[in-house]
């Protein structure tokens, strides 16, 4: 399959990625610009079937409702845990931005995540061609999703390019966090391509020999 990146500029430095064959296309995390992978799904005459997210952090769904919107026959998968950042038109999420960074976010930009939502637990951690592994640390409901056909793991905030996602947010853990890195460590393989939720692409290989949380 073929992953395409959006990391727009306007965002909060979050990574989505558009993952796509000649018929089918997914979505890794909702992207924070309007009109995101819109070319590609119409240019190729895909089919989004799911919209997959990592966590339930805000920048990792603030474009979410548009997408509910533009495409209203796709599914959106997250983990139960994190569903305390979908509720309520995403009251929690709304006061983590503004103790984070001073910024209001109106309720609008979350209205009907919270009908739509449906949690892995219920799809048995698959869903597609991707196989989903709980990752709490970052978050509670934080998971992996791997694509195996393509040794593709996408890590959200729990594994960077030389670095790991923050533990000091409400319902994080470093503890939890370390624990998800040690399976990560153990269970892929070294040539295993990294996708994170922030910044750079990477290699599992490289990680284990450069970021001090794996070696």
């Amino acid at each position: 399959m073929r992953i395409q990146k959006e990391s727009p500029e306007s965002s909060f430095g979050s990574n989505s990625y558009l993952v796509y064959d000649s018929r089918d296309a997914y979505i890794i995390d909702a992207p924070p610009s309007d009109g995101a992978f819109d070319e590609i799904i119409k240019r190729d005459s895909l089919k989004l079937r799911a919209v997959l997210l990592t966590h339930a952090h805000f920048d990792h769904i603030l474009g979410l409702s548009k997408l509910i919107a533009k495409y209203p026959d796709t599914r959106i998968f997250f983990s139960i845990k994190d569903a305390p950042f979908i509720k309520n038109n995403s009251k929690l999420n709304r006061e983590f931005i503004k103790s984070l960074m001073g910024i209001d976010v109106d309720e609008s930009e979350f209205m009907g995540i919270e009908e739509r939502i449906e949690s892995y637990e219920e799809s048995a951690f698959k869903v597609g061609p991707f196989k989903v592994f709980p990752s709490p640390g970052h978050s509670e409901g934080s998971v992996l999703i791997y694509l195996k056909e393509d040794n593709a793991l996408f890590t959200g905030d729990t594994l960077f390019r030389g670095s790991i996602g923050r533990t000091d947010f409400v319902m994080s853990s470093y503890k939890d966090m370390i624990k998800s890195l040690d399976f990560i460590k153990n269970n892929f393989p070294d040539s295993t391509l990294i996708y994170p939720g922030h910044e750079e692409s990477s290699t599992l290989l490289f990680e284990k020999n450069h970021n001090p949380y794996l070696m």
